[in-house]
């Protein structure tokens, strides 16, 4: 595995700090097809290793169909072959092989935003699309994303994801389990679809290791709007910080690009 994947896999699936479960203080979440948090699921990426084992590393995503996810572009950029890839339907997955005879579905083809890369201390167009090859279960649902055309201000943002704040190594995989948490916007009245990624302020909680992909939403009384997914916290001397900000991908820019890789998909 090459130096930088290592770094990516430590932001994400080691952690930094207490034995907290992440989305650090965030609250867990039962599935219900009737909120948003239906539209929330879990990836599974396997890596063989070099004695012949299976590691199995962690990420969220979501859907925007029923056969179509979006997620981070780092959780599949690096993974040699992306159809070996599980998304597990669950809020409480039962990671590793399927023992608990959950729902799984093994991804068709992923799509990396072609500009995606590494800076120093996270990543640049981090998203990637996402073809199941069958359809979600029917107690799932899909979640809009936020129109082109729409000026909205991402302050209060409602976030998920399957994370841990802790060394993997020393948890129950049970503990990888969904959860929410409310964040607030670090640059007040944020303009959606001004910049390619947009922060905010986790200081109480929020994002960390395994969240990567999972969706902010903006709810706006009846109805739930995807603006951004997870891609990294603050990271520095080798090790990730998630209780200072967090940064998510901006939807709204990258509408273009989402809009013409799907319509290559579904052709």
């Amino acid at each position: 595995m090459n130096r930088f994947l290592q770094m990516l896999m430590l932001l994400w699936w080691s952690m930094y700090g207490t034995e907290a479960p992440a989305i650090i203080f965030g609250q867990d979440v039962e599935h219900s097809s009737t909120n948003a948090s239906a539209s929330v699921v879990a990836l599974q990426m396997p890596e063989i290793q070099p004695d012949g084992s299976t590691h199995y590393y962690k990420g969220s995503a979501f859907l925007i169909a029923p056969n179509l996810l979006l997620t981070a572009g780092h959780n599949l950029a690096y993974i040699p072959d992306p159809t070996q890839v599980e998304v597990i339907f669950s809020s409480t997955p039962c990671w590793g092989p399927n023992t608990c005879h959950e729902k799984r579905v093994k991804v068709a083809k992923a799509v990396v935003h072609p500009q995606f890369h590494q800076v120093e201390g996270g990543t640049e167009f981090d998203l990637a699309i996402v073809k199941l090859e069958a359809n979600a279960p029917d107690d799932y649902r899909t979640i809009p994303l936020i129109d082109e055309k729409e000026t909205l201000e991402a302050n209060l943002l409602h976030v998920f994801g399957f994370g841990l704040d802790h060394d993997v190594a020393n948890v129950p995989l049970s503990a990888f389990r969904l959860r929410t948490i409310a964040l607030s916007a670090l640059e007040p009245n944020y303009i959606l679809g001004s910049k390619q990624k947009f922060w905010l302020d986790q200081s109480n909680g929020g994002i960390c290791g395994g969240d990567s992909g999972g969706p902010s939403i903006l709810v706006n009384g009846s109805s739930s709007v995807a603006i951004g997914l997870a891609i990294h916290v603050t990271y520095s001397d080798g090790v990730s910080h998630c209780l200072t900000k967090s940064a998510f991908t901006d939807l709204k820019f990258f509408k273009n690009w989402i809009d013409s890789v799907l319509n290559a998909i579904l052709r």
